[in-house]
């Protein structure tokens, strides 16, 4: 359930910034307090829940991502178009269209992502008090906490589709997207391959897989080998020998 939650806030931030540009200062998770210079939005990973990964039942997520506004006061802005002259909490509600903007499916690529991962999403505005930063600057702010239901968290093994796009898309980023990519991916397949990641993904043994007749007894995931195996061949010669275990009754139809 962690990894969706992650996904969704690497979308989002990304989406943000190709939407804004040099207008608004986009920060994802920042580990340390932000100075308000300029319009800015911070996005956090408030919570995340659903079943973890390894067991039976239905899956699914449900994410709530902490999106934060904040819009100066008194900032000096030259040169600029309508919608970005305007200051404090006047512009928060056209920032915050703009989020919208972002995050639709016809926006691009990461629009497009956004869609995959989220099922359904609902959110709440919050209007801050104004406050005013050490340096003097008086900054008016929106809190907006979206509850999303998503994908659930990535079986074990080789990444399914929705999640090979957003690794391609990462690595098609630059700065520290490829690298993210490259964990990402280490995270999904977690050094398993065939059976071995599908009985982690079920939360079983690969004991009990292969009771179930879903996989291999084997330890490296290949199939069982025969067991007094026999070669059976037709009387005319003309079918190619065909080997079973001892004790199964092989059909043989006229060629």
């Amino acid at each position: 359930m962690g990894l969706p939650g992650l996904a969704l806030l690497i979308i989002a931030t990304q989406a943000l910034r190709a939407r804004f540009g040099a207008d608004v200062v986009v920060k994802m998770q920042p580990d340390a307090p932000v100075e308000i210079a300029a319009k800015t939005v911070c996005l956090f990973l408030e919570r995340a829940s659903g079943k973890p990964i390894g067991g039976f039942g239905e899956g699914g997520s449900t994410v709530v991502l902490r999106v934060e506004l904040f819009s100066p006061v008194d900032a000096e802005v030259s040169g600029a178009s309508a919608a970005q002259m305007l200051q404090g909490s006047a512009a928060l509600w056209f920032m915050w269209r703009d989020i919208e903007a972002a995050l639709a499916p016809s926006s691009g690529p990461w629009g497009e992502l956004w869609e995959q991962f989220r099922t359904s999403l609902t959110g709440d505005m919050y209007s801050m008090p104004l406050f005013e930063t050490e340096k003097g600057v008086k900054v008016a702010s929106h809190l907006v906490a979206l509850t999303i239901s998503a994908l659930s968290s990535p079986p074990f093994g080789e990444p399914t589709q929705a999640w090979s796009a957003l690794l391609a898309q990462m690595r098609a980023g630059s700065g520290e997207l490829p690298l993210i990519a490259d964990l990402l991916e280490a995270a999904i397949r977690s050094g398993m391959t065939g059976f071995s990641a599908l009985a982690a993904t079920l939360g079983v043994s690969n004991a009990t897989l292969a009771a179930l007749g879903l996989g291999s007894i084997n330890a490296d995931g290949a199939p069982p080998p025969l067991i007094n195996a026999v070669t059976v061949e037709n009387e005319d010669g003309l079918e190619p020998p065909v080997t079973v275990a001892t004790g199964e009754t092989l059909p043989m139809e006229p060629f």
